[in-house]
Formats: structure tokens, sequence, C-alpha cells
């Protein structure tokens, strides 16, 4: 390597040969590479972004680089870009770049490093505070549908989000506990604890995607009745479990809503038992309490799906779930892997006045 100017902390040297070099975050901006939170040489650039010359990716000499507010306490924890500018997140705000220079500020920044996804411009991401959408003109904290359970989490720290194409969903993941998930088509919520608190995922041939969490690999499937795992599986048999997306039940200006109980429509086997489990959130969401365990035996049809009426020994609160969960055995050729969930349907009452 020739002898280069590159930075110090007092600003640029002349003719010194970079022993080492190493960024955090990149991106790549008309033609140049943005390299940003950096190190080289001994030392650290937290608030630096350095710039390739044009069309030379590979090449980052330290002469063209723009700053974040050096010495203010904070570093870059995040780097994307959107609308031809490039945009630098820290904990507590975040920047927008043009052509190296600040243009705008905006309220809050990332809870952890790269705890964000872009997609068609938009950029969605978790602060400290809530689950944010940045349109490019402003910051949408879109965390009140869920406001109680976020709140409740045992840490906001190694954060991350995902965007499922196929799917058009969101997944804000608190990876130390939660999952917030978000149907942007049908603008719909589902929140899990820890069954779904998702630290990563890939995409397989099949176009589908396989996330997991410290401990499971779950398929995230399609419409809104197949988020399901597999696990166990010794040769003759295989665990199947089903959860469903969290039901919270609102109750505006004084009604009262009671959960009566719930109708299954499910394909089984002959050789299938599954048992059905009722779990309810305490209002403080302290955590799920299992309030109900159900059995449901061979309905007597194979081909068709059948109605299950399960229906609630408890008052349950606001908001609960419900998973299926049984072994079914491992014998494709008679088609006696699968089990099929058709559907479901919530009966409740409502009226009254919450005196």
């Amino acid at each position: 390597m020739s002898d280069v100017s590159y930075l110090t902390n007092s600003g640029i040297s002349e003719n010194v040969k970079p022993r080492y070099t190493n960024g955090k975050f990149f991106t790549f901006l008309d033609n140049q590479m943005h390299m940003g939170n950096f190190y080289c040489d001994g030392i650290d650039y937290h608030n630096y972004v350095i710039r390739s010359p044009i069309d030379q990716p590979d090449n980052l000499p330290f002469y063209d680089y723009y700053d974040y507010e050096i010495g203010d306490g904070d570093v870059i924890k995040g780097m994307t870009k959107i609308y031809g500018r490039t945009v630098l997140f820290k904990n507590k705000k975040f920047g927008i770049f043009y052509n190296g220079n600040l243009e705008r500020e905006f309220l809050p920044g990332l809870s952890s490093d790269a705890a964000f996804f872009v997609h068609n411009e938009d950029i969605y991401y978790i602060s400290n505070i809530g689950l944010h959408i940045f349109t490019g003109g402003e910051v949408v904290n879109v965390k009140n549908a869920v406001k109680t359970y976020f709140d409740a989490a045992t840490s906001y720290a190694n954060a991350t989000v995902f965007y499922f194409d196929n799917k058009d969903r969101v997944i804000w993941s608190l990876r130390a506990d939660r999952s917030f998930i978000y149907n942007l088509k049908y603008k719909l919520w589902m929140y899990y604890l820890d069954d779904f608190a998702f630290r990563g995922y890939f995409k397989n041939y099949d176009n589908e995607y396989i996330a997991w969490t410290q401990t499971n690999f779950y398929e995230i499937m399609n419409g809104t009745t197949k988020d399901y795992q597999y696990d166990g599986g010794d040769g003759s048999s295989i665990l199947c479990r089903y959860i469903t997306p969290l039901f919270k039940f609102t109750r505006d200006e004084g009604e009262l809503v009671t959960p009566i109980g719930s109708r299954l429509r499910i394909r089984m086997n002959s050789t299938d038992l599954f048992n059905f489990y009722v779990y309810d959130f305490q209002k403080d969401s302290s955590g799920k309490t299992l309030v109900q365990t159900e059995q449901i035996p061979y309905q007597g049809k194979t081909t068709d799906a059948a109605v299950v009426n399960i229906w609630f020994d408890n008052l349950l609160g606001e908001s609960y779930y419900f998973k299926l969960e049984g072994y079914t055995p491992n014998d494709v050729a008679n088609n006696e892997a699968v089990f099929e969930l058709h559907g479901y349907t919530i009966e409740y009452d409502a009226g009254g006045f919450n005196l």
C-alpha cells in the first residue's frame, strides 16, 4: 500500500501508511462506498464516515470524510441510505446527510447497533422508547398497540428488525424476550414472548423464511393461521405446535368484553391427539399464565375439517392466546404426518359498562 493521508484525532496527517482499517457500518451511494464508525491504525473514529472515490469502492484513501458531531458522547450505531441520502443513527437521534452535509435530525435513535430495516424507502427501527417507522419526513411511533408489552420488556439491547417480503410482515424483535410482528397488508399485530424472540433468519430454496431463537427454528408461514414450529422427532413421531397471535380485546368507552369459547376447524388423523392450551396475560404484562388445558381427540373425519368447540372455564383478561400441541406419527405414506388447522373463531359477549 502506498503512503496516503489519513485522519487523526486532531485532523489530517500527511504521508502516513495505515497499518489496519476496520469499519463497522457500510453503504453504497452515488457510486461511492461510505464506511462509518471505523478503526484505523490504533485509533477509533466512532463519529466519522469516510468515502471512497467514485467507482472505486475498495479504495478508502482517508481524505474524503464527514463527521456526525464529534465529541457529543455518542457514536454511530447504524448507517443506511434513503432518497439519495445517507442516514446515520446514534442512540438518542439520527441525522440525514446529503453529499456529506447534515440536512435534518430526528428523534429518537437506535436502541442497539443496526436495529433497523429499510423497505420501500421507509426505515423500521427500534429505540429505547418504542417501535418506529421513519417515512423520510417524520418518525411515527407505532408501539401503541403493544405498549404494555413493550414497556414490560427486560431489555431493548441487541434488538433487531426483519422484513419478510413474501409474507409482507415486519418483525421488531427484542431478542432478549419478545417480538412484535406487524402485517403490513392487513394492518394486524401479533405479539409473542420468548417463543418468537427471533435472533436471525434466512430464506430457503422454497422461498420460505426460517427464523431462529436461542433454542429453536421456526418457519414463518403465509396467512394468519400458520405460524408454527416443528421440533423434536425421533423417527416415529414429530412434535407439532401451533401458536396463535395474541388476542387483545380493548375496552373502549367502558365496554366489557367477555370471551366465551373458541371454535376450531381442524383436520386430523385417527391416531392424532392434540392438547389445546389457553394462556392469559396479566394487565401489567407480568407474563403469561396457563389457565386451561383441553384434549382434542379424533373427530371422525380424515379428509375434511371438523369443528371442535372449546369453552373457556375461566374469565379471561384483556389479552390471551392459545396453543395446539401434540405428537403425530411420522408416516408420510399414509398422510399421517400432518394436521391441518383451517381456521378458528372466537366467541365473546360485549356490552354493559365498567362502573
